[in-house]
């Protein structure tokens, strides 16, 4: 059986993670929550396929937002 490297585990951890308000504003955090993104995996997957750009009340400013709040959790430096 092929064993799982720890980065790979942390990963899996953060994408499981409900979005949270912290790190977001508040008309970005209701706004991905009205459209159904409940994970930090579907935020990804929708910031990645660019399916965010079609979200009612997420411009510029918001995209830019959820970039910086992606690299943030995924950085190395955060461990929980």
């Amino acid at each position: 059986m092929k064993e799982i490297s720890e980065e790979t585990l942390r990963i899996a951890y953060i994408m499981s993670r409900p979005i949270d308000a912290r790190g977001l504003s508040t008309r970005t955090y209701y706004s991905l929550k009205r459209w159904g993104l409940v994970t930090v995996g579907d935020l990804y997957r929708a910031y990645t396929d660019g399916e965010i750009k079609k979200i009612r009340g997420i411009g510029c400013k918001s995209i830019n937002e959820v970039e910086h709040f992606l690299k943030r959790l995924f950085s190395k430096e955060e461990k929980e």
